[in-house]
């Protein structure tokens, strides 16, 4: 996976540019830093899930995940407030994040039912392609506030 995110690495355009003035604030760096956490943490529980199915830990990664992922999406709700006067712009990579919030919510209560608990496992790593295709598919394919 290290490999992987390496070689999308060197291939990304080099040049930084400052924020503007008006999205320079903690909420940004707030929003995007507890948002690489819940992805990481996404990351470990589904290499968890694959490494060993019948691990509880993976479910906790994951609960650790959508915690994290819920303060990022609040962190860049007030952000956006701040930067365009509304908590919610509908660009697709909200709606998206959305949606992996509510698939990871549904799986950690899934995991709970007895037929479900050893699908949940799996259920985890799909999450993660489903984060990965929301953190580089929507950015790359789709026109967003949210350029990856």
């Amino acid at each position: 996976m290290a490999a992987f995110f390496i070689l999308v690495a060197a291939t990304v355009p080099k040049g930084i540019r400052p924020l503007p003035e008006g999205l320079d604030t903690i909420w940004f760096e707030i929003h995007v830093a507890s948002a690489f956490i819940a992805y990481a943490l996404f990351a470990l529980a589904a290499s968890e899930c694959i490494c060993n199915p019948s691990s509880m830990f993976g479910f906790r990664l994951t609960a650790g995940g959508i915690l994290v992922f819920s303060a990022s999406m609040l962190a860049g709700g007030i952000w956006a407030y701040l930067a365009w006067a509304d908590y919610w712009i509908w660009t697709p990579k909200e709606l998206w994040s959305v949606l992996i919030w509510v698939y990871y919510a549904t799986v950690l209560h899934a995991a709970k039912l007895p037929g479900w608990r050893k699908l949940a496992p799996k259920m985890i790593i799909l999450g993660f392609l489903l984060v990965m295709f929301t953190y580089l598919g929507v950015g790359l394919l789709m026109q967003s506030s949210h350029p990856l």
